[in-house]
């Protein structure tokens, strides 16, 4: 990424002045990332060589960039068969109903709204109005609709253009420089060139094509040109859409906000970054981290929050989940068992997701029928993608919880959660439900486990005897408070945590940093 952006950063700019390998660094990151995972699992000898660039094109030979990146980059956008409709942009302002706001937040993923939505409510009733930038592509994601009149949302028109970087602008740098990656010798211009075109075909919100992130800036400097907010509110700045939102906000004089929107988890990623100015986060631990991903400012002030979307946990029924979770197996199964395990499913291919299941499912046959496990979908997994599991269940008591509930709504009735990096895993901290952390090698974690609050499991033995664990605890012992404070800060105002921080950042002669 160095030498990528060292000699093509100022290839291609935003009007706004924002380089495309700033817009793009997150997924551009990661596609670099498969591409060396590729090239470094190969010999020298291999058929399937990197890239080479010859005379300003991507020479990519054999099956290697069918077998690395798809047909689409990959995964990164639609096929090149289905063309993207290109359409004329209007550049239209904001609708009316926006008008002022002393705040303006941003928002396309439901954990931005869930974060978010209890600040603005918070300072709507003090009486600040706030105005939403809802980009989100579905209705799972929407930003709900606000109870408070001080609070509007503005989306961006239904038409946005797609299609390429000027991929012509590479070509005119010629920059002869390899970086050693294992067994070859890899072509910076072949792999600008690359994720270049990949960037053409890319079409999602959080992986906009050059063209739409052109069209959303501009919007976007529409946005807070009409608004005028004296500060910004986002749970992600890393991201295209975060990122440029930052930067249209700075344009316009806005002091920038960043909430952390749930845990950071550990190998999730290789390059994170924060470019606010104000970066609110969980807990303690999250500090440190954070000090090492800011990349814009040199002064940055940094706050512990706490999470605003677990502020709700203290009103709990926690009884009426574990009337659910009873319903589900006198349903499904027929009986109800003893204790119950809460699976927070992920949203992974199924394969790996066949996988974690068969571990759970050998850690219930191990500890006999006490226990009975509980199939969480993730909001974003459909029950067709859930069902086909139970086909391996023989006499195990196992059932599937409604996507509509998941996790976050059965896990207060459980007695134990297990997942692989599902922030639910929280919220049964906070609620001193036992987490168990499942692991299997090269995966990721919230890493829960290291601060001594979760159990790390890397199979069905683990499993079983993190089950067996559990069954010796006293009643109502649990993790201590300090722990889950270093974690996550819950004292169940963390929304008017986060709001007074804007409002002392709306008025910055009143401003100390706090920690």
């Amino acid at each position: 990424m160095r030498e990528l952006e060292n000699a093509y950063r100022d290839a291609a700019v935003t009007p706004g002045g924002v380089s495309w390998l700033d817009v793009h660094h997150v997924p551009a990151r990661r596609l670099l990332t498969q591409i060396v995972r590729h090239v470094l699992s190969t010999r020298h000898d291999d058929e399937r060589p990197p890239p080479t660039s010859r005379g300003g094109t991507t020479a990519l030979r054999g099956s290697w960039f069918t077998d690395t990146t798809g047909e689409t980059g990959l995964g990164y956008g639609r096929p090149p068969r289905q063309r993207p409709q290109l359409a004329r942009y209007d550049h239209r302002p904001p609708p009316r109903t926006s008008n002022r706001a002393l705040v303006t937040a941003i928002s396309w993923r439901r954990p931005h709204a869930e974060t978010l939505l209890p600040v603005l409510d918070d300072l709507a009733r003090r009486g600040i109005t706030s105005s939403v930038i809802d980009l989100a592509g579905d209705t799972h994601h929407r930003f709900p609709v606000p109870s408070h009149p001080a609070i509007a949302i503005i989306r961006p028109p239904d038409v946005i253009p797609q299609g390429g970087l000027p991929v012509g602008s590479l070509h005119a740098i010629r920059d002869e420089r390899t970086v050693r990656v294992g067994f070859h010798d890899l072509p910076v211009s072949g792999v600008a060139d690359l994720m270049a075109r990949t960037i053409t075909r890319s079409s999602s919100v959080s992986r906009p094509s050059w063209a739409t992130a052109v069209a959303v800036e501009r919007w976007l400097d529409n946005v807070f040109g009409t608004v005028r907010p004296k500060a910004f509110l986002c749970a992600d700045d890393t991201n295209p859409p975060g990122l440029l939102a930052t930067r249209c906000a700075e344009r316009a004089g806005a002091e920038t906000v960043y909430v952390q929107p749930g845990a950071w988890v550990e190998g999730e990623v290789a390059w994170r970054a924060q470019h606010c100015k104000h970066i609110a986060v969980m807990g303690p631990r999250d500090l440190e981290r954070c000090s090492g991903w800011q990349r814009h400012h040199r002064e940055t002030r940094q706050y512990v929050t706490g999470q605003p979307r677990f502020d709700g946990l203290a009103g709990v029924d926690r009884r009426a989940q574990r009337e659910y979770l009873e319903a589900l197996f006198t349903v499904q199964t027929g009986a109800v068992p003893r204790r119950v395990l809460v699976w927070g499913a992920q949203p992974h291919p199924e394969g790996r997701l066949l996988a974690h299941f068969r571990v759970l499912l050998d850690s219930l046959r191990q500890i006999g029928p006490g226990w009975g496990l509980v199939i969480a979908p993730h909001p974003a997994q459909r029950l067709a993608a859930m069902r086909p599991l139970l086909r391996f269940v023989g006499g195990e008591h196992v059932v599937l919880a409604g996507p509509h509930v998941g996790a976050r709504g059965c896990v207060a009735g459980a007695d134990a959660f297990v997942t692989g990096y599902s922030n639910s895993a929280l919220e049964a901290l906070l609620l001193n439900v036992p987490v168990l952390e499942l692991v299997p090698p090269g995966d990721p974690t919230l890493a829960l486990a290291h601060h001594g609050a979760a159990q790390r499991c890397a199979g069905s033995d683990g499993v079983a005897a993190a089950l067996r664990h559990i069954e010796r605890m006293p009643v109502g012992s649990h993790v201590p408070t300090t722990v889950k404070d270093e974690i996550c800060r819950w004292t169940g105002d963390s929304a008017r945590t986060v709001a007074d921080l804007v409002i002392r950042v709306l008025a910055p002669e009143k401003e100390s940093p706090c920690s």
